[in-house]
């Protein structure tokens, strides 16, 4: 009985780490997949010469918020690295309700006059 007990829990163990290693294997190859292959971003919004294109909103605040990013574009505002950032290149932490401006988005606005 113990014999038992140990082949049955000796092939668990071996299919354990067979799984560990198949595991390790698809990780590895989504990795492979991931830096070859870049996700296609869809823009909600777009400035174009002198008109502002929307494309997608899911409420009248994420419209007010992309209407106000791709007026950002249009005052001569490049995209910037601060996620809470009003002119940040997706919408991530800024607050849609209540958007402001932020000290990254003022600078940019100095900048450009």
């Amino acid at each position: 009985m113990i014999n038992d007990h140990d082949l049955n829990h000796q092939q668990i163990q071996v299919k354990t780490d067979e799984l560990k290693q198949l595991h390790e294997q698809l990780t590895q190859s989504v990795d492979r997949f991931n830096q070859n292959f870049a996700p296609l971003l869809v823009h909600k919004g777009q400035f174009k010469g002198k008109q502002i294109f929307i494309y997608e909103f899911s409420s009248i605040d994420d419209l007010r918020l992309t209407l106000a990013h791709e007026f950002g574009h249009t005052l001569g505002l490049k995209h910037t690295h601060n996620p809470k950032s009003l002119i940040y290149p997706r919408i991530k932490e800024q607050d849609p309700k209540n958007f402001q401006l932020t000290a990254t988005d003022l600078a940019l606005l100095n900048h450009t006059n």
